[in-house]
């Protein structure tokens, strides 16, 4: 009985440590696009298909949303539009396999469906990207955020 009930702690211990809402503190804050780097990433996925893009070019998916903001709560994701609509993401942080970045798992996911999460990744000490694992939308994931507040 009592080399069960250490299993269990030790199993739950483990719980606790892998799925740690502390991985998300130093992300906490608010975002905007970094739009330099969007449209630059967008003219070199342009040149290396072959179609050429000027550098005073607008490209409309970029323009569309240079003005969205995304914050970053302990437990939530919150993208707000500049038609003042908001999408917000509730999520289960732990620390991710490389044990430097935050793997962020929404609670409106089923638990089965956990293969489906968004991980922190830290470019410098003001941008982050959102990587996406499964089919999670892609939308926000092709941007670098630059924290502003």
């Amino acid at each position: 009985m009592i080399k069960y009930s250490l299993v269990l702690f030790v199993f739950l211990l483990n719980i606790d440590v892998s799925y740690s809402q502390g991985c998300v503190d130093s992300y906490v804050g608010h975002y905007q696009i970094n739009i330099e780097k969007a449209y630059e990433k967008a003219r070199n996925e342009y040149k290396s298909k072959g179609i050429k893009i000027s550098e005073d070019q607008s490209i409309s998916f970029i323009d569309a949303v240079k003005n969205k903001t995304m914050i970053l709560k302990k437990d939530s994701l919150i993208f707000l539009n500049s038609d003042s609509t908001k999408q917000i993401i509730p999520f289960k942080a732990r620390i991710n396999k490389n044990k430097k970045d935050c793997d962020l798992i929404s609670n409106q996911e089923p638990f089965e469906m956990n293969e489906r999460f968004y991980t922190l990744v830290r470019i410098d000490s003001t941008q982050i990207n959102l990587e996406r694992t499964g089919n999670l939308s892609k939308d926000m994931t092709y941007f670098t955020w630059k924290k502003i507040k």
